[in-house]
This record gives C-alpha cells, sequence and structure tokens, in this order.
C-alpha cells in the first residue's frame, strides 16, 4: 500500500502544470527536441498526418482525474497481495476499473515519457516497450493505471534505450487491453517511434 501510494504520488507530481517552466522539468513536455544521432527512423510518409502532443493526464477520463487527484491525502486499496500489484495482475493492483478516452481513438499522438524495455532483439535493440509517465514505473515501483500506460511496437528497434533518460513516443493511438508480464495497458502504438527529449 505504501509502494502504491509513493507511485501515484510520483504520477501527479510528474504532470507539468501547462505555462510552469518548473513544473515542466519534472517530467517531459512539449518543447522542441535537437537532432541526435539515435533520432528513431521515421515510418514511411503515406498518410501519415502531423502528430498532436498530448499529456498524461489527457489519457484519462474526467473520473479517473478526480479519482487519481483524491489519491494524495487518502490511503491507497489494491486487490490481492503486494506481489501481485508488482506484477501487475489484477488491474494493476488497483480496487477499481479504468476506462480510456475514446476520442483518443486512432489519433496520432506525441508524448513524453519513459521507457519500460519488454522484448529486445538478439542484439540487444528494444523492439517493444512500456512507455510510462515516470522513471521507473512497472519495474522499482508499482505500475501506473493502465491507462496511464501505452505498449508499443517500434516501426524499427533501436538500440541504446534506456530506462533513466526521457523520450518522445509517437504514433497511431488505438485503444486496445494488452497485457504483459509487468503491467497491463489500455492503449497501444504499432509502429511507433521513439526519440530523446530535450527541452
Amino acid at each position: 500500500m505504501i509502494l502504491g501510494a509513493v507511485a501515484l504520488a510520483a504520477l501527479l507530481a510528474c504532470q507539468p502544470e501547462r505555462g510552469d517552466s518548473a513544473n515542466q522539468a519534472a517530467l517531459p513536455s512539449r518543447g522542441d527536441e535537437k537532432t541526435r544521432t539515435n533520432e528513431a527512423v521515421s515510418p514511411p510518409p503515406v498518410n501519415v498526418s502531423q502528430a498532436r502532443d498530448v499529456e498524461w493526464l489527457e489519457l484519462m477520463p474526467p473520473q479517473d482525474r478526480n479519482w487519481l487527484e483524491a489519491q494524495i491525502d487518502s490511503p491507497i486499496e489494491h486487490v490481492g497481495a503486494e506481489s501481485a500489484f508488482l506484477q501487475g495482475k489484477d488491474n494493476n493492483g488497483y480496487a477499481r476499473s479504468f476506462g480510456a478516452v475514446t476520442e483518443l481513438q486512432k489519433q496520432r499522438i506525441r508524448i513524453a515519457g519513459y521507457v519500460v524495455p519488454i522484448e529486445l532483439t538478439d542484439q540487444g535493440a528494444v523492439s517493444e516497450l512500456l512507455f510510462v509517465p515516470y522513471m521507473g514505473a512497472c519495474v522499482h515501483v508499482p505500475a501506473p493505471p493502465p491507462n496511464q500506460i501505452i505498449s508499443a511496437k517500434l516501426f524499427t528497434s533501436q538500440a541504446e534505450i534506456t530506462s533513466w533518460e526521457a523520450y518522445w513516443l509517437e504514433g497511431v493511438l488505438r485503444i486496445e487491453n494488452t497485457d504483459s508480464a509487468l503491467a497491463s495497458s489500455l492503449y497501444r502504438m504499432e509502429d511507433a517511434t521513439l526519440r530523446l527529449w530535450e527541452p
């Protein structure tokens, strides 16, 4: 229960206020990125519209946002044992269900966050991942709610991806329940691109 409270406090703390540069430093947000040698390979430019920048809380319906904000001053209740919670079972361990924002279905978006690799090539490049709003989610601390995780398969596997650096994830967002050994997510991207985030 304590770990869950820490995770949700981290999630809320990592949501930047628009126009607040001090908070924006806590979690990657909108901004200009510099060209890096490990820049993602772009997908074919066929029917690709410009991505819409999205913040993590925009992935939560209003009732879920209200619930999350209420957790600051109240204990968090989880379903089942702490071990099940840490393994992402039972709705990521939360004693409630979560919804998706239907308006985001099939929208091309760009969002800033952190990588949790779940599938690597033989050469160690990341090919599939969970994308999360704060560093260490699903690994060092309990998983966020399912609508605060994006399961993604990259258009091109990428090497030298770390879990402690922030990235931009871009692609067409779909509402799709995906389970992994670490956590469940309500959102999925196929042929996604990953680019190092820089202010």
